[in-house]
């Protein structure tokens, strides 16, 4: 039976029992992830991270509560809701960035306005220097380490939110945030 599997698995850590009780409700847990996320990546990523889960927890299966069925597909379920849940977030936070993005965009523009306006009575001549110096060296970016630097100094984009929305290893995000950020130093 299913709650025999359940008890090899948790018991002796046996993959066989293991890969056959996968293999029995394969279709109703990936059915079940389908129907929570409506896609086929997040469902198989749902049940792959359900199973890891059911191979952890095996032992606290109460066989009297739940058929083997439910519990597994209670496990999918959660699992597939979690992934719905943290997806939803991710494109509201990249929907957020990209709109953000294309505020930023035009940061070297803002910069030349203030550059190119009126010095304010009280202003030093150097500030107004480094303004220009800056706003040039800003448009020699190319579009991705602009795009970061405009993200996460106008903004206020963390390192990790840029990452999401770019689709770029955050690791990637900071060596061009420091990369950039050392050579405008060295620049101006």
């Amino acid at each position: 039976t299913d709650a025999d599997l359940i008890r090899g698995i948790a018991m002796r850590r046996d993959s066989e029992p293991f890969e056959l009780l996968a293999h029995r409700h394969a279709q109703a847990l990936y059915s079940t992830a389908w129907h929570i996320t409506g896609e086929h990546q997040a469902a198989e990523d749902a049940v792959q991270e359900a199973l890891l889960d059911i191979w952890r927890c095996a032992a606290t299966y109460q066989p009297r509560q739940d058929s083997a069925r439910s519990w597994l597909c209670r496990i999918v379920a959660n699992k597939a809701l979690k992934l719905k849940i943290k997806g939803q977030k991710a494109r509201r936070l990249r929907i957020k960035i990209n709109r953000a993005a294309g505020e930023t965009d035009d940061l070297c523009g803002k910069l030349s306005t203030r550059a190119s306006a009126a010095p304010a009575a009280n202003a030093a001549p150097e500030l107004e220097e480094t303004w220009t110096a800056l706003r040039g060296l800003l448009e020699r970016l190319d579009g991705t380490d602009r795009k970061i630097i405009a993200l996460y100094f106008s903004a206020g984009f963390s390192q990790h939110e840029i990452a999401g929305a770019l689709r770029l290893p955050q690791r990637t995000v900071s060596e061009h945030l420091t990369r950039t950020l050392q050579w405008l130093q060295t620049s101006l």
